[in-house]
């Protein structure tokens, strides 16, 4: 039976996730797959100050807004702010979102098959 833990705020959410986060990436994962929209950007600041190997963490995105990189909307641009200085810039894999979402889904498909298995 799955369990469930209430926590109080915001902040609790965002300090329980990065903790479980980080503890799957010193158990061995070696893939983190990013979620978009402001909801997990405290998550990834907590995560960001935490002891992780980033040098083998693999940076995927499970989505992204038809936008620039360097747009105020864009997934990326928050996640870079709050983490990805972190890692090392040839282990981050964006989608480019710029190119709309038909192109962009086509070209993400061939990285994250390229890069399977996860």
């Amino acid at each position: 039976m799955p369990e469930f833990t209430v926590l109080e705020t915001a902040e609790d959410v965002a300090e329980s996730a990065a903790a479980d986060i980080a503890s799957s990436l010193a158990e061995g994962a070696r893939t983190l797959v990013l979620a978009g929209g402001t909801t997990p950007q405290r998550c990834y600041e907590l995560l960001a100050r935490a002891d992780v190997a980033w040098g083998r963490v693999t940076i995927l995105f499970g989505d992204e807004r038809c936008v620039p990189p360097d747009h105020p909307d864009s997934n990326f641009k928050m996640a870079r702010a709050a983490l990805l200085d972190q890692v090392s810039p040839a282990s981050v894999h964006r989608m480019a979102g710029e190119l709309g979402p038909d192109e962009a889904a086509d070209l993400y498909s061939h990285v994250v098959a390229g890069l399977a298995p996860l």
